[in-house]
């Protein structure tokens, strides 16, 4: 068995939206998600800029040009004047609407901003994806030269903006090699793809192991989904009892996957099943119509497993 790699991931920036993410280069035009003083295009240096302050260039060049043309009509009114009452009135107008408009683009600067870089998204986004594509092929090449690590948080960065399975497999397959520990910013339900994969069943196992308050709704639906395949893997069973038992942390999870439950309660660890009875209790009987076979399924296993256990007396 190929022994894992302990590893500590680089913070991944915080931002508001995805696309701030992104680096535009000024010496190739070339975007890149992964932020580097050198441009990973044309490796220029120092050549990248935020993709926020690229759109504020464009946005000033607009705003510049728009005032330019403003001012030049009010001159023309000027030089058109038959008369100095015209020329006054024509020059005092064109002054007022001058002065108004950059008034207005103070006024909106803000609101021009978000709305240019939005346009810029829009825009580019063919062109941004092609240059992500790139960003791809060089952190599989990674791969393929062991930096795994590397790779995956490249791959990360990446994926934050290109939601594809190619990705998500390919920060699988990078995971799979890591040894999963509870103080790790773990990434799940951004990873899961479209189809079945055996290496992400067992990430997610490991990570219910150390973590179960990272296994969240769309990674308990992908199991769900796909019982019948894992039901058939040698530690299949203790796949899904582990993902039964992370389940039971809420009541909305109960109710949704109560199906599921039923059939994994009298395997649940001691404090997982302790923990679905107390959710029960708390349930309107209006509620438990839908949840009577789990109840009872409680109800038995308590009795035979935990008759005498006082946390669990008069709980149902």
């Amino acid at each position: 068995m190929q022994n894992k790699l302990p590893v500590q991931f680089r913070k991944s920036k915080t931002v508001s939206y995805q696309f701030e993410r992104l680096q535009y280069c000024k010496s190739c035009n070339g975007y890149s998600v992964l932020s580097e003083s050198e441009c990973n295009n044309c490796h220029a240096k120092n050549s990248t800029i935020s993709l926020e302050k690229y759109a504020h260039i464009l946005n000033s060049r607009m705003k510049r040009t728009e005032l330019l043309v403003v001012i030049a009509l009010a001159a023309l009114a000027v030089v058109f004047s038959q008369d100095l009452l015209q020329l006054l009135l024509t020059g005092a107008i064109g002054l007022s609407i001058t002065i108004a408009y950059m008034i207005l683009q103070r006024t909106y600067r803000n609101s021009e901003k978000s709305s240019r870089l939005q346009q810029l998204v829009m825009k580019e986004s063919p062109i941004i994806r092609d240059y992500l594509q790139q960003e791809v092929q060089k952190s599989e090449e990674l791969m393929e030269q062991n930096q795994l690590k590397l790779a995956y948080e490249d791959l990360r960065e990446i994926g934050s903006l290109l939601h594809i399975d190619e990705i998500k497999l390919l920060k699988i397959d990078c995971l799979k090699h890591f040894i999963i520990r509870n103080d790790m910013d773990l990434e799940l339900d951004t990873i899961i793809p479209n189809r079945y994969n055996a290496d992400l069943v067992n990430y997610i196992y490991e990570v219910s192991k150390v973590n179960r308050q990272a296994i969240r709704e769309d990674a308990i639906h992908y199991i769900v989904n796909y019982r019948h395949i894992i039901e058939a893997l040698p530690n299949g069973h203790d796949i899904l009892v582990s993902i039964a038992s992370c389940t039971v942390k809420m009541k909305h999870y109960v109710t949704h996957f109560s199906s599921f439950i039923l059939d994994f309660v009298q395997f649940m660890p001691r404090d997982r099943l302790l923990r679905l009875c107390k959710l029960l209790s708390n349930i309107s009987n209006s509620e438990l119509v839908e949840l009577h076979l789990l109840k009872m399924k409680c109800k038995e296993t308590v009795r035979v497993q935990y008759g005498f256990d006082p946390d669990f007396q008069g709980i149902l």
